[in-house]
């Protein structure tokens, strides 16, 4: 069991289910601009890589300026919507109590924007856990780019050997080895728990939820 000093969360299917309002944010985008809006279970599959690669997936063939001025709409729509369904995910906030009683610092490390993530922590109590939080602007660099990790880390002041990335999504476990840090995946988001181990073979576990992380990994019980 090894010791980590830094442990960076993924939100969105990790810690937090905020599914509904981001679908809710996209149909409101997509009626604005004449699109046939997407239902829940396709927003759910989309979501990931940033609000933009979402469009671009539920979106195929429209241009891409097109999409960006959809997705600009959206970040303002998206306010009104945040907290539409929200709910922490099981073990959330008890496994982080747990890892930074032990002195784990941790960051949230999120595809998310900055306004969205804010709120969202704040809203459900987790923001007292984190140190950082590591999140995007529309056209910013986001998971898996080596910078936008990078970035993560320096901004925490810890190295990638230190550090454990958890997420839900190959987007994180990428994001992990770009920077040469390792990556604990839960299945508690668009992907089951076999999809994320044909796709992260090198992630050092792939968990059904958060609670058998923190056994596994941490050796807390929650």
């Amino acid at each position: 069991m090894k010791n980590f000093a830094a442990a960076f969360f993924d939100l969105d299917g990790t810690l937090v289910d905020n599914y509904t309002a981001i679908w809710r944010t996209f149909e409101e985008s997509f009626l604005k601009f004449g699109f046939a809006p997407p239902t829940l279970e396709e927003v759910r599959r989309s979501v990931g890589g940033s609000v933009l690669m979402t469009a671009k997936k539920l979106l195929p063939g429209v241009s891409d300026s097109d999409v960006q001025r959809l997705c600009e709409y959206y970040m303002l729509a998206n306010p009104k919507h945040v907290f539409d369904g929200l709910a922490e995910l099981p073990g959330a906030s008890a496994l982080l109590g747990a890892l930074k009683a032990r002195g784990v610092r941790i960051a949230c490390f999120t595809n998310k924007h900055t306004e969205a993530a804010d709120a969202v922590l704040e809203r459900l109590g987790l923001a007292r856990f984190m140190e950082r939080v590591c999140a995007t602007t529309l056209n910013s660099p986001r998971k898996p780019d080596r910078n936008f990790g990078m970035a993560a880390l320096e901004s925490m002041g810890v190295s990638a050997g230190e550090s454990l990335f958890v997420g839900d999504s190959p987007y994180d476990w990428k994001s992990a080895e770009n920077v040469g840090a390792a990556c604990a995946l839960v299945a508690t988001g668009a992907d089951s728990e076999l999809s994320l181990r044909a796709s992260c073979p090198t992630a050092v576990g792939v968990y059904g939820n958060l609670a058998q992380l923190g056994r596994s990994l941490f050796g807390v019980e929650i």
